[in-house]
């Protein structure tokens, strides 16, 4: 869901520390294990789905990112040519300085087995 108070405080963000001060503030996100279950279920299932229909397009093109946060792949990371074996979810957090858009951490955060 869209936060217009958070993405406005993400705004006014220039430095890293004003970046981590933020997170710190803000950062009261948790993942029971239900909800962490349920989601590994549908990306398994929508990619298995997926394949078994045999979809001529990049399958990971269907997945986006909410619409409140922008990413920036670095290069294609799914051709259509195998079977998907596993899903990586990355955070990356970056900050906007008035030019240029500059990356301050990339994480794995985990990796969903599609099949072993």
């Amino acid at each position: 869901m869209f936060d217009r108070n958070l993405a406005g405080g993400l705004l006014k963000l220039k430095t890293l520390d004003e970046v981590r001060a933020f997170e710190r503030e803000v950062n009261d996100l948790t993942y029971g294990r239900k909800a962490v279950a349920d989601f590994e279920a549908f990306v398994r299932r929508f990619v298995q789905n997926l394949e078994d229909r045999r979809y001529a397009r990049n399958k990971v093109a269907y997945l986006k990112p909410p619409p409140q946060l922008l990413t920036f792949a670095r290069k294609d990371a799914y051709d259509g040519g195998s079977p998907i074996t596993k899903v990586r979810v990355v955070v990356v957090t970056t900050l906007y300085d008035g030019s240029k858009h500059l990356e301050l951490e990339r994480k794995v955060n985990r990796e969903i087995v599609i099949r072993p």
